[in-house]
């Protein structure tokens, strides 16, 4: 019951006509609430974050409200159907159009179809219809059928039974198709790999080591195109996907890398056995040290892709929130992380083996400088160790961006944590990187101890991850084993292969047909 005011209570003219120009009286006082209500509740009650009341998400809405605040994109709601409806209206005409695209094609084939086999139809009541100059042109070509020993049925032409079973077009659906060129790969490395654990059972010639060196440098060359070449067109495949035959060769692909780089080193050691063999020391050494440094390369270049490839995607839809890390991994970056992590438990290091400790050295660099790039982009939001400016003083004014780090971020920590591994297995990290080429001429003469020596290298573990995070021309690092002054030709094994020979048709047959009892 509304009551009237007492005449000492009532406001002035002036009050009235001053608030009624900031808040409207409501004309009206339902006894229920609207369904415009209901929805504007429903979705404010389903929008706020966990952790806060309604009444305080009620009370920040009134704030933007009231100072006129943009919201980020990434936080929109649909709160009008309106808009909702729109753009689900959009979706389904663009999926219209393009099944009605489909369907045109699909009748334009029907009826090029029905035409051919109308003229054909035609052709044949014609020669029916007419036989005398069928027999005329029978009679005139009979000399030339006997000759050449031809029958005088009537032949069909070959271009309406076989116009389309074209066979340049059916091999090279044959050469193009994914699965395929995943097995013939991966039979190609179990090939090579053989063809090398052969040639290091017999170095005691000076062309044996020549054969056994050329293996191990063709080993590894096939390894790195390899990655490149069968990992990138699959670097959008999910593990939750249901193309299990793509995944289960890609994972056969990559543990055959991991098989075939081991067999490399322990070929390396056999060849370092010897006098001539340690002449190629700095080729091999170098080689087996850019295939880690190209594959995280390729590891980090896949990562940037699929980020690319998420941010346009929430950039399309405005209803996803902030990116974060989803159950379901990229494929390629799963299995690739898998096969590094594989490589550095399964190597045996030796403390006075001939070229393990370059090899180490230039492995953890590579390791531990991705890792560095990775702190500081997410620390400063950019590399500060790449920058050009004094002090590496960053050119960007904005801060940095907050959300989930960089997708290779979770895989080079297993990376760095297989290579240094428990404490006993970091001590004889260390105790090799002490022995490295590099560590040995940096020291004073030679007079530093043993002590030293690890402590230098522990050191530069250290000092070699501030480097790579934030810069500094005067901190010490690990370094790259040195490049040799002429680097052997490699001849490319994918062009090696003569068109529809015998190996060709050894992958070709075995990749239909399946080469699980071949491994």
């Amino acid at each position: 019951m509304l009551q009237r005011l007492h005449p000492s209570r009532q406001p002035n003219v002036a009050s009235r006509a001053s608030s009624s120009t900031q808040l409207a009286p409501a004309t009206h006082i339902s006894d229920h609430f609207s369904q415009s209500q209901l929805s504007l509740a429903l979705v404010i009650s389903k929008s706020k974050p966990n952790g806060l009341s309604t009444a305080e998400y009620c009370q920040q809405l009134r704030k933007h409200i009231k100072e006129g605040g943009s919201i980020p994109i990434e936080h929109f709601q649909y709160i009008n159907t309106k808009e909702y409806w729109m753009d689900e209206c959009n979706r389904i005409h663009k999926e219209k159009v393009e099944l009605e695209s489909k369907v045109r094609c699909l009748e334009e084939a029907q009826r090029i179809l029905k035409e051919r086999l109308r003229n054909e139809e035609r052709i044949e009541e014609d020669e029916i219809s007419d036989p005398r100059s069928r027999k005329a042109q029978d009679d005139g070509e009979a000399p030339a059928r006997v000759e050449a020993g031809i029958s005088r049925k009537r032949q069909v032409p070959s271009h309406d039974v076989f116009e389309d079973l074209d066979g340049d077009k059916l091999l090279s659906a044959l050469n193009n198709d994914k699965h395929l060129q995943l097995s013939g790969q991966v039979l190609r490395i179990i090939r090579q790999r053989i063809q090398l654990q052969n040639a290091a059972q017999q170095f005691s010639t000076l062309d044996q080591i020549n054969i056994l060196t050329k293996c191990i440098v063709q080993t590894i060359s096939l390894l790195e195109n390899s990655i490149t070449d069968c990992c990138l067109p699959l670097k959008m495949l999910k593990t939750n996907r249901e193309d299990s035959r793509s995944l289960l060769l890609l994972q056969q692909l990559l543990h055959q890398i991991a098989l075939s780089f081991l067999a490399c080193f322990n070929a390396m050691n056999q060849l370092f056995l010897t006098i001539p063999g340690r002449m190629k020391q700095r080729e091999v050494v170098s080689r087996m040290v850019m295939f880690f440094s190209k594959a995280l390369d390729f590891l980090q270049t896949v990562s940037t892709l699929q980020s690319e490839d998420e941010q346009s995607q929430r950039n399309r839809n405005t209803r996803n929130k902030r990116p974060k890390l989803e159950s379901a991994e990229y494929a390629v970056n799963k299995y690739l992380a898998q096969t590094l992590v594989l490589i550095a438990k399964k190597v045996e290091w030796r403390v006075d083996q001939t070229g393990h400790s370059d090899i180490l050295e230039g492995m953890l660099f590579l390791v531990i400088q991705h890792t560095g790039r990775l702190i500081s982009e997410s620390v400063f939001g950019e590399h500060v160790a790449a920058s050009d400016n004094p002090g590496n003083i960053s050119n960007s004014p904005d801060p940095p961006l907050s959300g989930v780090m960089s997708p290779d971020s979770r895989y080079l920590v297993q990376v760095l944590h297989a290579a240094l591994g428990s404490a006993d297995k970091k001590e004889l990290v260390i105790e090799i990187l002490s022995r490295s080429t590099s560590l040995v001429n940096s020291s004073s003469s030679g007079s530093a101890t043993t002590g030293d020596m690890l402590s230098k290298a522990k050191k530069l573990l250290q000092s070699t991850l501030l480097k790579s995070t934030i810069g500094g021309p005067e901190l010490e690092s690990l370094r790259l084993p040195r490049l040799p002054t002429e680097i052997s030709n490699v001849d490319d094994m994918r062009t090696d292969v003569e068109k529809y020979g015998k190996e060709w048709l050894l992958e070709t047959i075995w990749g239909l047909i399946g080469w699980d009892m071949v491994t």
